[in-house]
């Protein structure tokens, strides 16, 4: 069994699949935990089946970029190991991917990216995916989390998102119209162990906040500040002194 563990970990996914219908024996091999820590269907079609299954198989990290899935999700647990979880462009019916985020608790690093609405019926607003996904979190064990151009983010959601502070990465590239509030709560209370920010396009950032933000956190190593349009050179004096 251990050898033909060893060369099934050679294969694609698709033909891991097959192999596991060749007998029950394959199909135990096939299952084996080793073989889906790592999943990545990027772009493709799948079915919500197939994601219950590769869960319960104690798949830690899954790359679901750009992937389709279809039918409704039905996962009897709400603690999979799952550490890493790529959602960018992920397309699902509606309340699936929540169910799916709710369902890891421990999740390090989330990616949300381009994730657009559902349009719910005609002359009706659509269902804000990125945002109701970013409720379903439990941010308490995050290093990474990337939530480019989430529309409507609200300061109580800004204050659940950063109450973690195992937080090194954080991305709100596209985010430009936060409001005050959630911008000044942001520098104000994002972790001191940070160490790369992206704030590009936020048009609330000004000279003063930068100051806030790079006098607490020492430990920053990349910030990009693409697009702010109401920050001047004061900034980066800023970002010099405190380097």
């Amino acid at each position: 069994d251990e050898v033909q563990l060893n060369i099934f970990k050679f294969l694609d996914l698709d033909d891991v699949i097959r192999c596991a219908h060749v007998s029950k024996r394959t199909r135990r091999i096939c299952h084996d935990e080793s073989i889906w820590k790592k999943v990545n269907i990027s772009g493709k079609v799948v079915p919500s089946e197939f994601i219950e299954q590769i869960l319960e198989n104690g798949c830690q990290y899954i790359n679901l970029r750009g992937t389709k899935i279809f039918g409704g999700l039905n996962l009897p647990r709400n603690d999979y190991d799952v550490k890493y979880l790529n959602l960018s462009g992920c397309k699902a019916d509606k309340g699936v991917l929540e169910k799916l985020v709710s369902s890891c608790q421990s999740l390090q690093k989330i990616a949300l990216a381009k994730l657009d609405p559902i349009p719910i019926g005609h002359g009706m607003a659509g269902w804000n995916v990125a945002f109701n996904v970013l409720k379903s979190l439990n941010p308490q064990h995050l290093q990474t989390l990337d939530f480019n151009a989430v529309e409507g983010l609200d300061l109580e959601l800004m204050k659940s998102l950063l109450s973690c502070k195992t937080l090194t990465e954080i991305s709100l590239f596209g985010n430009g119209y936060l409001s005050n509030d959630c911008v000044q709560y942001l520098v104000e209370n994002l972790s001191s162990g940070i160490k790369e920010i992206c704030l590009s396009g936020i048009q609330n950032l000004t000279d003063e906040r930068v100051k806030i933000l790079v006098s607490r956190c020492k430990k920053i190593e990349k910030l990009q500040l693409l697009g702010c349009g109401s920050i001047t050179e004061d900034s980066l004096t800023s970002i010099v002194e405190h380097s």
